[in-house]
């Protein structure tokens, strides 16, 4: 019977629309693994087939042993569909960790924000690799409240390159100088938050000016191009309209973000920009700032995965790559 349950709601989760937006949903659902059709499940059901078919039988009625016998077959056959529509999902992170980019690798954040660390920790325990992870302060050489989608990039390169930097310099340290080295690689996370204006430049009129927030990911793992400059993954978040009080406050005021955002009475909390953030205060907590640093970690990784197709005159991607779309992690293509 927990088996046919099982199986009717894996089936159920697999079919229905809604069950699969649910999965996807990390509050809504099990965040980083599902909580329904895991191998372990798999295994206790084979387990408890065999053990209801192997039992003795001897002394028992015949309708006693009849239904041992359809419980077993229930079981193999619940395990069986488990198996096939999710069985492989005990640990969807440690499935995708295999031959990805932060396998053996240490993981080095451009920041002492908690906000910023805990969005890397979060997307490095995704890939379920033996990752360690470490934080510096890194200096982003932009100024304290960014403008313009170039001005923000820089600066999240400018942290990467430092924190990379600064890792390599500790290693040497430990290791007296030598190559020798406790991670294969080392990835550096820049993250920098800035704003840029819908409609073009930051311009002297303020009064119909529209400002949009969006954070802006660099990772580097000391490669180089051809030209012999860093090579970074970039990803950005989705960005959110600052509101005009804000903007005023900003552009004639020369605040940043928190600091407007405490001027304009959008809240009290001075240290927003390491907390929940503005973008939680105006979604009501449907999103925060962890999630939107989050996004754009998982974007710039994306040029990690799949170094072939972004080089200068990448390969095109194979006709099974092509057709097939990336597994999401849970045994299937999302």
């Amino acid at each position: 019977a927990l088996a046919i349950a099982y199986a009717a709601q894996a089936a159920v989760e697999q079919l229905h629309p809604r069950w699969r937006r649910l999965r996807g949903n990390a509050h809504n659902y099990c965040r980083g693994a599902d909580a329904l059709m895991t191998r372990a499940r798999f295994d206790a059901m084979l387990l408890a087939s065999l053990v209801c078919a192997l039992a003795p039988h001897d002394g028992a009625s015949f309708g006693t042993s009849v239904a041992t016998t359809c419980l077993a077959g229930a079981l193999v056959a619940g395990a069986l569909v488990a198996k096939a529509m999710g069985g492989d999902e005990e640990n969807p992170s440690r499935a995708a960790a295999r031959g990805t980019v932060l396998d053996d690798c240490l993981c080095v954040v451009g920041s002492t924000n908690p906000c910023k660390i805990n969005a890397v920790r979060e997307v490095v325990a995704s890939y379920g690799a033996r990752v360690q992870i470490k934080a510096c302060a890194s200096p982003s050489g932009v100024p304290d409240q960014p403008m313009g989608l170039a001005v923000t990039a820089r600066g999240a390169k400018n942290r990467a390159e430092h924190a990379y930097a600064s890792a390599m310099f500790a290693a040497q340290r430990q290791t007296n100088g030598t190559a020798r080295r406790e991670y294969e690689k080392t990835v550096a996370f820049g993250i920098e938050s800035g704003l840029f204006a819908l409609d073009g430049a930051v311009e002297n009129d303020t009064s119909r000016k529209r400002l949009f927030d969006v954070c802006v990911v660099a990772c580097y793992d000391g490669s180089r191009d051809e030209d012999g400059k860093p090579a970074h993954g970039l990803g950005l978040s989705c960005a959110f309209e600052i509101p005009p009080a804000a903007v005023r406050a900003v552009l004639d005021d020369g605040m940043d973000l928190s600091q407007a955002s405490n001027a304009a009475g959008l809240s009290d909390d001075v240290d927003i920009g390491k907390n929940e953030g503005l973008i939680s205060v105006l979604t009501r907590r449907r999103v925060t700032r962890q999630e939107y640093t989050v996004q754009a970690i998982q974007m710039a990784l994306a040029s990690f995965e799949h170094p072939q197709w972004y080089a200068p005159g990448g390969s095109k991607p194979t006709t099974r790559a092509a057709e097939d779309p990336v597994d999401d992690g849970r045994g299937r293509a999302p």
